[in-house]
């Protein structure tokens, strides 16, 4: 029972950061003369107002490319309210005599597969034939620390040392003689210095790729309508060109993959007449207590970028990051999961908004 339970819980988070986010949202309605009590009607442009004003909450967080994109179905959100932000609670609501208005607080659930749905259906690559559609393909690569290897600081001492020697003479006159005297004195100083050397932590880490990550990337460029080939298949047809081991290699042991890689894999791509190439590399961090809902939270630091390889020389046609986005789950193993899910929908979603304002396909 125990088990069944821990299961619904996993695919309630899955689905709801997947599926939807909540925003909050107020709005204020002004009488001409105070009524403590509002009528039906106007309590419910209130509440309309305040789920505008959550989506306009949820639109902010948008990028430059996403916003331009939102004012094409901005009309066809706000008028139909009902479809797109549901599951409102209202936090508080309130009247102000002296001010003759009511205000409202609410939280609400936006529905983000919706919207982009709808983002879909105003896309240059949605209206064209598969004919006319090029085709992409992606490498997401996660990767989580294992091992750190710290080195102590190396420290160089110097010790520079001058010796001085002077000589005085005095004359020396008596009844019977005239002689010279002679004193010599000696001295020595030194100066000490050096250099303390730093060497960077030495890090191991764990890479792979997950098929939560590439069944959700390949799901939000295909909903996109981009003609998807997953890295795997391209591969076998490259010669070796695309060499999904030089990826982890590399990301395994840098902060990057090499150009060689990502050159051989672009000549690989253009040879099959594929002209995008999309690279996601998912950092994993430390997992932590959520304070309010005692879940466990998992960060993902992610950075991704969409070459157009159909030339001799790439060009990043989109990108994105490096930015963060976190999952929750009752264990540790169910919040990383989210977390890349998470990270892995909001990257691409963010990269083919980018692409279809460029009018790409």
């Amino acid at each position: 029972m125990k088990k069944i339970l821990l299961l619904l819980i996993s695919l309630a988070v899955i689905f709801l950061q997947l599926e939807a986010s909540e925003s909050k949202g107020m709005a204020q309605y002004q009488q001409e003369r105070y009524r403590k009590s509002l009528k039906a009607e106007e309590r419910q442009q209130l509440i309309n107002a305040a789920k505008i004003n959550a989506l306009d909450n949820y639109v902010g967080a948008f990028g430059t490319s996403k916003l331009k994109e939102y004012e094409k179905i901005r009309s066809i959100v706000e008028s139909d309210l009902d479809k797109f932000v549901a599951n409102v609670l209202i936090l508080s609501e309130s009247s102000d005599k002296s001010t003759k208005s009511h205000e409202i607080v609410i939280r609400a659930t936006i529905r983000e597969n919706l919207i982009n749905n709808e983002f879909s259906k105003v896309s240059s690559v949605a209206n064209i034939s598969e004919d006319e559609r090029s085709y992409l393909t992606f490498i997401f690569l996660s990767r989580k620390a294992t091992s750190v290897k710290q080195y102590d600081d190396k420290v160089s001492k110097r010790v520079d040392t001058t010796n001085i020697e002077e000589t005085t003479q005095s004359e020396i006159v008596t009844d019977t003689e005239i002689g010279v005297s002679a004193e010599t004195y000696k001295s020595a100083s030194s100066t000490t210095g050096g250099s303390t050397e730093i060497k960077a932590d030495k890090i191991s880490y764990d890479v792979s790729s997950s098929d939560d990550i590439n069944t959700t990337v390949l799901q939000v460029f295909g909903d996109a309508g981009y003609e998807v080939v997953e890295a795997e298949m391209v591969a076998d047809e490259t010669g070796g060109l695309m060499n999904l081991d030089d990826f982890i290699n590399d990301f395994s042991q840098g902060e990057d993959i090499s150009a060689a890689t990502r050159k051989n894999a672009a000549v690989g791509c253009r040879d099959l007449e594929i002209k995008y190439f999309a690279i996601g590399k998912l950092d994993i961090g430390q997992n932590i207590k959520d304070s309010v809902t005692g879940l466990t939270r998992v960060y993902v630091n992610v950075n991704a970028k969409v070459y157009d390889v159909s030339k001799r020389f790439p060009k990043t046609v989109a990108s994105v990051g490096p930015v963060q986005y976190s999952g929750m789950g009752p264990t540790q193993d169910v919040a990383q999961r989210n977390a890349l899910q998470q990270a892995g929908q909001k990257a691409s979603n963010e990269l083919v908004s980018q692409m279809r304002s460029k009018n790409l396909y």
